[in-house]
């Protein structure tokens, strides 16, 4: 492996075969770049959150994060991914992503 030299604070941690590195054009760099550190945020919250294999989750929102916390959910091996959100084309997105439910937030009252 070859570390993919960019700017970016995390950057340095990301990993890839030598033999890939000469793909990426600057471009996909900047697209990693800009991923890095919410894949982080993401992989930090569920290491908090105790998440194990076998274990459901609700993701309140999908939007950008929402979508990488469902992504990432089911990478780690979530038996159960759910997920709200007001828009549907952002529901649509997070079943995409993996999430076995994809719930409207409107309508409900506390």
């Amino acid at each position: 492996y070859a570390p993919l030299r960019a700017r970016g604070a995390l950057i340095g941690l990301l990993a890839i075969e030598s033999n890939q590195s000469e793909r990426f054009d600057e471009r996909d760099r900047q697209v990693l770049e800009s991923f890095v550190e919410p894949v982080a945020c993401v992989l930090r919250g569920m290491r908090i959150a105790g998440m194990r294999p076998g274990r459901s989750i609700l993701v309140m929102g999908s939007g950008l994060s929402g979508l990488l916390h469902v992504k990432v959910a089911r990478m780690l091996g979530a038996s159960f991914v759910a997920t709200t959100d007001l828009d549907d084309t952002r529901l649509a997105a997070a079943r995409r992503f993996g999430a076995n439910a994809a719930w409207r937030a409107s309508g409900f009252s506390c």
